[in-house]
């Protein structure tokens, strides 16, 4: 298959060997591609561009840098660990509709709940036993490698590890679920977001960095066969206490991106991707741990209805819940790792057609490898 090499830094041009891309949006798509370590340079972002398919990594390794790659400065991946994820794949917008295609949303895989719930003490700590979260990881990432027709793309719902910014087994827990991921078929882009556990309850402008350095940016969107994708940073719309500023950035970030997806007039359908959910079961319901307070909720319902938002994909509660707000439906899926309630651990299975989604969970041994895609699941 015929290779561009590119080179792409945070808001900048996309430079390739033969052609100037039109400035794009910045995302997180990541797709995971050992194959291409040897091929990058220290503090730049290299991606490669395999027509039809896009991928991306950042990786710190050793100079010198191939000729054919221009050289944009960007940040370095963290810790020098074999599998990168500081990366950023901006994309294009997808023109006109696609065709009908197949997402996997997890959440939660969260390595280090387990034990501490069974125990009884969840502390912020994050626990010193992941082995069973970590096989879940990994046994999620197999089913979505076996999945026919491949899916456009795999996102986790936050709350990627359990210890709470600047507890002493985070680094382990996140070193643990990199490797986990790199097992990704590199074909498959890989979306990921922050959740409280991520940033904090309570995030700041630096638990908020840390995040964007380990994981990638905390809010961004992207294209995929027609539709349009907006990942949001929920935990600025729970607790933006000490942190109005960025709050505020992604709030007129998201008004732009809103208005831009009514002024370009129908093409596929618009979703959001976030951690916590809108609601859990109803609209009007009390305010939650688990839900997004009133005010906030209310005024995102708005927005979004207005916006022609169809879903809104979350997890956080641990469990499978979920309803309606006139045409906005906010779907909540339990989580890859540890179960608070009656669900087992697993994935949800989204179909995107020109009208709308249809989704359903599935335990993790039940992980369908064949998914028709004209037919109710």
């Amino acid at each position: 298959m015929f290779q561009r090499h590119y080179l792409i830094s945070r808001h900048r041009r996309v430079m390739c060997q033969d052609s100037l891309l039109t400035e794009v949006s910045v995302t997180s798509l990541y797709v995971l591609t050992r194959h291409l370590t040897h091929h990058c340079i220290s503090n730049v972002t290299v991606a490669t561009v395999c027509i039809p398919t896009l991928t991306h990594i950042s990786h710190p390794c050793p100079s010198p840098c191939p000729k054919n790659y221009l050289t944009l400065p960007s940040h370095t991946a963290p810790h020098g660990l074999p599998c990168p994820f500081s990366s950023r794949l901006p994309r294009r917008p997808a023109g006109e509709w696609q065709g009908s295609f197949l997402f996997v949303q997890g959440a939660d895989p969260q390595l280090g709940l387990m034990k501490e719930w069974e125990s009884g003490v969840v502390s912020a700590a994050g626990g010193d036993e992941w082995a069973e979260e970590l096989r879940l990881a990994r046994a999620a990432v197999a089913a979505v490698n076996r999945m026919r027709p491949r899916p456009r793309f795999l996102v986790l719902c936050g709350d990627l590890v359990h210890a709470m910014p600047g507890q002493a087994n985070r680094a382990a827990q996140e070193e643990d679920l990199r490797a986990a991921l790199c097992e990704l078929d590199p074909a498959i882009p890989l979306v990921l977001l922050p959740g409280n556990h991520d940033i904090g309850n309570a995030p700041t402008a630096a638990t908020v960095e840390a995040y964007r350095r380990s994981w990638g940016d905390d809010y961004f969107a992207f294209w995929a066969g027609g539709a349009r994708f907006l990942v949001l940073n929920s935990q600025l719309f729970v607790d933006a206490s000490l942190c109005p500023e960025l709050a505020e950035e992604q709030e007129r970030w998201l008004e732009e991106q809103l208005e831009s997806y009514k002024a370009e007039g129908p093409r596929g359908p618009l979703v959001i991707l976030q951690h916590t959910p809108l609601f859990l079961v109803a609209p009007d319901e009390d305010d939650d741990y688990f839900n997004v307070e009133r005010h906030a909720r209310r005024r995102l319902l708005d927005k979004f209805s207005a916006a022609g938002v169809c879903a809104v994909f979350t997890g956080h509660y641990h469990r499978n819940a979920g309803g309606r707000c006139g045409a906005v439906e906010v779907v909540v899926s339990s989580a890859i790792g540890c179960q608070i309630g009656s669900d087992v651990s697993g994935l949800r299975v989204v179909t995107v057609t020109e009208a709308g989604v249809r989704h359903r969970y599935y335990g993790m041994d039940q992980v369908p490898e064949c998914v028709e895609l004209d037919v109710e699941q």
